[in-house]
């Protein structure tokens, strides 16, 4: 049986009491990393780690050794703000520290420590003097790129800056790291998580879609007729059919489903009433006061609430620990939005042992983006793919179950085939990407991909423009 402190460090939520809440392992090495760029003078960090973690309850940790006069808590949300305000109040308990608000109902700028969403603060933080905060933090800091931020960012001159995300890739290419001047202070993915025993194990089922549903014709990004293919009783029926059929770890079902579009969500919500299954939706039309309404009913046991329909705004941030099922009702458009809806699920809570994911896949022409997300590899490759895919993912860490059914398999291997991971558009991805683990220095040398595991075959650069050196003089003129 595990003592208090053991349970502590996994689930420090569900303490009240600071002297009993403990790092983990991720946040001890974090915080020594932090520690340690401080000591040779750096005063910006990034912390990269995967969902459930428990990224913010680090920081805190990290802010009660340091001991700042003031600080500043930055993020997009507002219901993520009040949740990290909690954390923060927690660990700091009777210590003369004065914690507020500044959001657009709550005005409490004179706090020691301030909790803002960016949309506030970026229209007013003017009003403090440059050097306010001692130490600021950004949280989902992969929005830092957005103008908004960047105005707050060149304002505020703290002595240290912190960010932290699950997810530094930015679909639109544009990287975050030079803004904490390349210093990841740790970097824990999904499988490192796993392996560590950080999060719970997920069973991930892929199941092939019904056969009266094409969207092979459609646009991955055209979500109003990918709703109106997917608004099919005939699909509800075999989605719950599937659900009792996997069924979920835990007294009661608490489920979240992603849908294509608000519609779409809608829809799900009111047919899974009709047959007896508590539903509601929720978007980001809701108020702060509805969705925190909703989550508590989830969270609830004698609540019979069993699932929030969703499209926008569980992609991140937003805790719902008790979570044991995730229903994937949408194409996977992005292995990165794949991996943050499935960590909704995956932080440690008493009474869940795993999560359940089902993943109903359809004839899309990106359901190789699938694939992509659970390999958890950095760069393309089609034989480690073809090989994940054939092993059932077999190298994922721990307890975690990845089964495809045959047609979704033959399906997501015809796709990887036909493929071109050595076009260009592929080829610069793997390079900047390889060029963030150098912390955003230009491997000149082929030397250089030979420091590091997992590197890129630099022979597939060398092949598509003649020279290495010529590669890489076009891939960087283009990012100029």
């Amino acid at each position: 049986m595990k003592n208090v402190k053991q349970v502590a460090a996994t689930t420090p939520q569900i303490y009240e009491k600071a002297e009993y809440i403990v790092p983990n392992s991720m946040q001890k090495r974090a915080m020594e990393n932090l520690e340690r760029l401080r000591d040779h003078g750096e005063n910006k960090a990034l912390v990269i780690a995967a969902t459930g973690t428990g990224k913010t309850y680090m920081s805190a940790f990290d802010v009660k050794n340091l001991r700042p006069n003031r600080l500043l808590f930055i993020v997009h949300r507002e219901e993520i703000l009040a949740k990290a305000k909690e954390t923060f109040k927690k660990l700091l308990p009777n210590e003369g520290i004065s914690f507020g608000m500044l959001t657009g109902n709550r005005k409490e700028s004179h706090c020691d420590y301030i909790f803002a969403t960016i949309q506030t603060l970026s229209r007013c933080y003017e009003e403090f003097d440059s050097h306010s905060f001692d130490y600021i933090i950004y949280d989902e800091a992969h929005h830092v790129t957005a103008d908004s931020y960047q105005n707050v960012i060149e304002y505020f001159k703290p002595n240290f800056m912190l960010g932290m995300t699950a997810t530094p890739e930015r679909g639109d290419s544009r990287s975050i790291f030079g803004i904490f001047d390349h210093n990841v202070a740790l970097e824990v993915r999904l499988h490192d998580a796993l392996e560590d025993d950080i999060v719970v194990p997920f069973h991930y089922f892929g199941i092939t879609d019904i056969d009266n549903i094409d969207l092979s014709d459609v646009s991955i990004n055209d979500f109003d007729e990918i709703t109106k293919r997917l608004k099919v009783n005939e699909r509800v029926e075999f989605i719950i059919e599937k659900m009792n059929f996997y069924s979920f770890d835990g007294e009661k079902r608490k489920g979240l489903g992603f849908c294509a579009s608000r519609e779409h969500a809608r829809y799900m919500s009111d047919e899974f009433n009709k047959r007896g299954i508590s539903s509601t939706v929720l978007t980001g039309e809701d108020s702060v006061s509805v969705r925190q309404a909703q989550i508590q009913a989830l969270e609830d046991h004698r609540n019979p609430l069993q699932f929030i329909f969703t499209v926008d705004i569980f992609n991140e941030g937003v805790d719902i620990p008790s979570v044991n099922t995730v229903l994937m009702l949408r194409p996977t458009n992005s292995p990165i939005i794949f991996i943050q809806q499935l960590g909704r699920g995956l932080r440690k809570h008493p009474g869940k042992e795993f999560l359940t994911v089902l993943d109903f896949i359809g004839n899309h022409t990106k359901t190789f983006l699938i694939a992509i997300a659970l390999n958890g590899e950095r760069y393309y490759d089609k034989e480690s793919l073809k090989v994940a895919i054939s092993t059932g993912f077999a190298h994922l860490p721990g307890a975690t179950h990845i089964q495809m059914d045959r047609i979704s398999q033959e399906r997501i291997l015809a796709q990887i085939d036909n493929e071109q991971f050595t076009s260009m558009k592929y080829l610069k991805e793997e390079y900047f990407e390889f060029k963030k683990v150098r912390a955003g220095r230009i491997p000149y040398l082929l030397m250089d991909f030979h420091k590091y595991d997992g590197a890129p075959d630099p022979i597939k650069f060398i092949k598509k423009d003649g020279t290495y050196l010529q590669f890489v003089a076009k891939v960087e003129k283009d990012q100029e």
